[in-house]
Formats: structure tokens, sequence, C-alpha cells
């Protein structure tokens, strides 16, 4: 399941992690898991690989990271949970308040489909992208 969505990200296309189902059925628990060690869900596995790879052809730092998105769709509203990460990281602004309430997803020109005004937040390691989606589900 992880490999051919790190494959994809390397040949250039956005990847989609996507869980769907009753509630409480595991869906945060199959994505996110435990912290660390053998329980760790699949987007931190995912991240790890992600700059494992980038780390092995001599990158990181600040000129690489990935640019990642944590969205929620529940009883028909769409909410961006990773602008919490952003409110805690820049102090509240009036600009990104309301921001998460009811997105719209969209469809381009070329067919692809796309969350207006989702948020995309840079993130260089694996503990930076963890704390966005920390801030997301604690809201």
């Amino acid at each position: 399941l992880v490999h051919p969505m790190i494959e994809h990200a390397w040949e250039g296309f956005n990847s989609c992690l996507f869980a769907y189902g009753q509630t409480g059925s595991g869906k945060t628990y199959s994505i996110f898991g435990e912290a660390k060690g053998p329980r760790r869900g699949i987007a931190p596995r995912v991240m790890d690989e992600m700059f494992s790879v980038i780390e092995k052809q001599g990158g990181g730092g600040e000129n690489v990271g990935l640019l990642v998105s944590f969205l929620e769709i529940y009883l028909e509203r769409v909410r961006d949970l990773g602008i919490h990460y952003l409110l805690n990281k820049q102090g509240n602004s009036s600009k990104l308040e309301h921001h998460d309430e009811n997105l719209k997803i969209r469809q381009d020109e070329n067919g692809t489909v796309y969350v207006k005004n989702l948020q995309r937040i840079h993130v260089s390691s694996v503990e930076e992208g963890l704390d966005v989606t920390r801030a997301g589900l604690q809201k």
C-alpha cells in the first residue's frame, strides 16, 4: 500500500491517503497509529520513507520538503484540519480563523479534483509532518 503511493509521488503525481468508514471503525488508528514503534500508521510510514529517500539522494534541509494537506469530510462538510497547525505556528490570524469551516470540492478544466482554499503546508521533516496531523486531530 505504501510503496506504490511513494513511487507515484516521485514520478510527479499527487498522492492521496483516504480513509472511509463508520465512526469507531479504526480509520484514524490505521492512518496515524501510535506515535512510535511497529504500530505506527500509514501516514508516518509514508513520511518516513519519503524523507529517507530524500536524504539518500543528498537532499534535505530547507530546499526539499513535502506539501501536506489534512482535511476531514464529515456530515457532507469539508474541513481543513491542517489550518490548526498554521494557526498554532503563526498565532490566530483573522485571515485564517474561519478558513476551515466548509470548503468546496471542485474540478478544473483538466479533470483534476481539488478542494478550493485547502492549505498546502510545506514540511521539512517527518516530525513537522506529524505536527500538522497532531494539531488537526486535536480539533
